[in-house]
């Protein structure tokens, strides 16, 4: 899969900057949003985007790559 991750019940499944995140993301032209929930970091990553898609997917994965990474539990 394009996005380095797996796919189910309409969200992806995947590891970003060491967090674990699911979400899902599309649009159509003129438009798009993005939704990123890393649950390791405890943040939500939400962007909509009044242009073509891929462009709020790519706002949120700056923003994502920009989190702190969640430190290891013992």
């Amino acid at each position: 899969m394009p996005f380095g991750g797996r796919y189910a019940y309409g969200f992806e499944d995947r590891t970003m900057n060491g967090s674990h995140c699911v979400g899902h993301g599309g649009g159509s032209p003129g438009m798009n949003g993005e939704l990123d929930i890393c649950q390791d970091s405890t943040y939500t990553v939400a962007v909509l985007a009044n242009m073509d898609p891929e462009a709020a997917g790519h706002i949120a994965e700056f923003i994502v790559n920009r989190l702190p990474v969640p430190s290891v539990k013992p």
